[in-house]
């Protein structure tokens, strides 16, 4: 599998074109036809998109000239890459970034010696980094996964790879040399072939421009179209989103800055935040910003206070992780109820113990981090109430907004919230930026602030993907995505209520009015057949992409007895 999978890196047809990035365009833009995550899906695009990623390992080590006996390759971005270098001396590692040539994707790798990286402590938590939790421990994942929090920029990646092959059969040295005149920003992010559209005939025809929709794959009964079920994990993009790509990895540096001021704008612009009350900062993914947001609480510092996190149980690990292993502040996890609902009566009750009546004496509660949607069971909590009852108790509001984002319409000045994060990659844009939207008196202005914004700014590609897919959406308007969305969830709610032996997780009652308290992600068991089993058929007989397991949240798997067998996460 894996080098059949290698082919798109391997077999490249470079015909008599001069433009190395038209080689290497046309490459990416077969990696996008089958893209899904990595390492979590059942599906023929996860297993595709899996074997590419895994095949840059060994051509950034061919590219090196280093023994894979010996190294192995760390992906990240530039500030995870320093977390990692302070604790290596120089002659343990190689260290190799996609700036070095010219390609504004914001990869960084380290390629470690074996006998360092088994001494190596994980610089970020989350997602990706474990195999199991537990209340009180963790296993961690083998190497390199453990050095890796959170999803990857797999696209990048595999594009980086890509470049390097070029590079070496063709002998360029910069493909700065290949980048053409300044186009303007309005040209780049805002015109495109569906300007005309709106609401839901925008859907329609951008359904339509969809790239990697209508392929074929092999199943038991022949050739069938592939139905990824799979976009929890990650989505796949648009035509308009490449076409800014192919743009603006063609454009000097002051384009480059232009647009990333802009997408930050824009971002504050699509999440109802004012742009004089918050920062935009972009990420490597969701899991970097929330570690990044756990270290500037453990940097502000409480005179005569012991500062605690609070969060539940129901949380993906990238938003547990981070604050279990932050310093500064202890943390407590509240529950909720089987739906994943949090009691905010319950959660009242418990910020006035700690921060009015002081019953836990120097002890308050600084924070409450929750997801604004369970990526297991769908549900959308209260966010405003919840800001509501921490800011009179002196606490602030982060909301891992992962899977809410390109469900619902975000509020943040209505809400309250005061740290907002997220992933492009969640919202149809795979080139590998996260967001951090904060409130700008959170900040600590000093290097080390400035060496985050740094790292994010990096990826312009990342940041031109993800602007351009929220000028789609605004377009679009996030009110017809959810009118949407209920309707399809609701169909899929019936029709799985109607098959002898399935039981869903969560909000299941397809004509409530409850409905609209969750996203359209749908967990399900069946009767006596594991869970990887059913997977398998769905893959290998329907052309169905799953994904199985406990989904990076199994603190929620295990509170629900009943979870221990969940099978399938659809989207």
């Amino acid at each position: 599998m894996k080098n059949a999978d290698a082919k798109i890196v391997k077999n490249l047809d470079y015909g008599t074109s001069e433009d190395v990035l038209e080689i290497i365009e046309n490459k990416v833009f077969e990696v996008l036809k089958t893209y899904s995550n990595v390492h979590r899906g059942s599906g023929h695009y996860s297993m595709i998109t899996t074997g590419l990623f895994e095949h840059a390992r060994s051509i950034i080590l061919d590219y090196l000239q280093l023994n894979p006996k010996n190294f192995q390759v760390i992906f990240c971005s530039s500030y995870g890459s320093g977390l990692l270098e302070s604790q290596m001396p120089k002659e343990d590692y190689r260290k190799l970034k996609s700036d070095d040539i010219g390609l504004s994707i914001g990869v960084t790798v380290l390629a470690v010696a074996n006998r360092r990286i088994r001494k190596l402590l994980p610089v970020q938590t989350g997602g990706n980094v474990v195999r199991m939790v537990t209340a009180d421990s963790v296993i961690w994942a083998d190497t390199p996964n453990k050095f890796e929090a959170g999803t990857s920029a797999i696209v990048n990646i595999i594009m980086f790879a890509i470049t390097l092959t070029v590079k070496e059969r063709l002998r360029f040295g910069n493909l700065n040399y290949y980048k053409n005149d300044s186009i303007p920003i309005n040209k780049i992010l805002y015109e495109d072939k569906l300007t005309q559209y709106s609401d839901f005939q925008m859907l329609k025809e951008l359904k339509k421009l969809q790239i990697g929709h209508g392929t074929t794959v092999l199943t038991a009964d022949g050739e069938q179209l592939f139905i990824n079920f799979d976009h929890a994990a990650s989505t796949p993009t648009f035509t308009p989103v490449w076409d800014t790509v192919r743009m603006i990895l063609r454009q000097p540096q002051t384009v480059h800055d232009e647009l990333v001021h802009e997408v930050k704008e824009n971002v504050k612009k699509f999440l109802n935040a004012d742009s004089s009350t918050y920062e935009t900062v972009f990420t490597l993914n969701s899991t970097e910003s929330i570690n990044i947001a756990s270290q500037l609480i453990q940097n502000e510092g409480y005179a005569n206070t012991d500062n605690v996190v609070v969060n539940t149980i129901f949380e993906h690990n990238s938003n547990e992780l981070p604050w279990r292993y932050g310093t500064g502040y202890s943390r407590i996890s509240i529950s909720a109820d089987r739906h994943g609902f949090i009691d905010v009566n319950g959660l009242e009750r418990i910020l006035k113990e700690f921060n009015h009546n002081h019953t836990f004496g120097k002890k308050r509660i600084r924070l409450i981090a929750v997801s604004g949607a369970s990526n297991v069971l769908g549900t959308i909590n209260d966010i405003e109430s919840i800001c509501n009852i921490a800011h009179k108790y002196e606490a602030r509001v982060l909301v891992d907004g992962a899977q809410l984002v390109a469900h619902r319409i975000v509020e943040i000045d209505k809400w309250g919230v005061d740290y907002f994060v997220f992933s492009g990659h969640k919202i149809y844009a795979p080139f590998g930026t996260g967001v951090l939207l904060l409130k700008k008196t959170f900040v600590i202005n000093n290097n080390h602030w400035k060496t985050v914004q740094r790292s994010g700014d990096e990826n312009v590609v990342g940041i031109a993907a993800l602007g351009k897919a929220l000028v789609l959406l605004q377009r679009i308007g996030m009110a017809t995505v959810e009118q949407t969305e209920m309707d399809i969830t609701a169909r899929l709610l019936s029709c799985l209520s109607g098959v002898k032996g399935i039981k869903v997780y969560g909000i299941r009652e397809h004509d409530s009015e409850n409905l609209r308290k969750r996203v359209g992600v749908i967990s399900f068991s069946v009767k006596k057949i594991l869970h990887d089993k059913v997977a398998k058929a769905l893959a290998e007989q329907g052309g169905i992409g799953v994904r199985y397991g406990c989904f990076c949240a199994h603190r929620l798997v295990k509170h629900r007895s009943d979870l221990f067998f969940i099978m399938e996460s659809v989207n």
